[in-house]
């Protein structure tokens, strides 16, 4: 995922302000160098969940 898609994720954005503000906290310096987001879908979760049930039991 490119930065310019990362800059308009909410929650990428919080995990960053956090990072800056404890620049010693180890733990929020790897989330944030780490953090990836699901890439976004048409469809919903429920819809996902439904279909990969449906392809688990045979429906």
């Amino acid at each position: 995922m490119s930065n310019d898609q990362l800059s308009i994720n909410p929650t990428y954005n919080k995990l960053k302000t956090l990072a800056e503000k404890f620049p010693e906290d180890e733990f929020l310096q790897c989330l944030l160098e780490t953090y990836r987001p699901y890439p976004p879908t048409d469809q919903s979760d429920d819809d996902l969940l439904y279909a990969a049930l449906k392809e688990k039991y045979n429906l």
